[in-house]
């Protein structure tokens, strides 16, 4: 009977293979709920951070574009919007002009020692579109880049608020600064986009 009572005890004081299995898989699901919690946790935290540099990069964008816009001047010579049949607009809509939006707008800005400047989408490469300034230049190789390629711009259209732009008084007909509406959209990491729209009325210095 001692013998006996002695066995049983041994048998009692281990654990029998379901048990450890059981305790492996509780542990493992634990782990796996950590680990995706803490995944999801670090996915989330780069999203901000990089929704963070794109507000960021694009409110200075935002600023200096429209800072540039609302110096922008009449041209009265045609030399930098040379392709209107008349002379007198302070902008012109470029690249790509569908029901009255562009993906550019030249202009020039007295702001910068009276600069032919042009704002432009490089879509050059479909995968990293880059917004870019052309100043005093023809040639889209002399622009320089506004955004980085690590801002996934979706695209941009600008428009001319008004029946026309022109400043010339012989000519015009409407009594209001042009203003001019951006909108810019930019696609997050996680799929989706965000959508960044200003509207700049030009300043009357003519």
């Amino acid at each position: 009977m001692i013998g006996n009572n002695l066995f049983k005890k041994r048998q009692s004081s281990g654990f029998t293979v379901i048990e450890m299995i059981v305790s492996m898989a509780i542990f493992l699901l634990i782990i796996g709920v950590v680990i995706t919690i803490f995944t999801s946790f670090v996915e989330n935290q780069r999203n901000i951070i990089y929704e963070q540099k794109v507000l960021n990069q694009m409110s200075y964008v935002e600023e200096y574009m429209s800072k540039a816009m609302r110096m922008a001047k009449v041209d009265n010579d045609g030399n930098c919007i040379s392709n209107v049949d008349e002379t007198g607009y302070i902008y012109m809509l470029t690249r790509g002009i569908e029901t009255g939006t562009a993906k550019g707008i030249k202009f020039i800005n007295q702001s910068d020692s009276d600069a032919c400047e042009e704002f432009f989408l490089d879509e050059t490469d479909p995968n990293n579109k880059v917004l870019k300034v052309l100043k005093n230049s023809t040639n889209d190789a002399d622009a320089v880049s506004l955004t980085s390629e690590d801002i996934k711009i979706e695209s941009i259209q600008f428009a001319i608020n008004g029946d026309q732009n022109k400043a010339n008084v012989s000519i015009r007909d409407w009594d209001l600064q042009p203003r001019i509406t951006f909108v810019v959209t930019i696609l997050l990491p996680n799929g989706t986009e965000r959508i960044i729209q200003t509207t700049v009325s030009q300043r009357n210095f003519n």
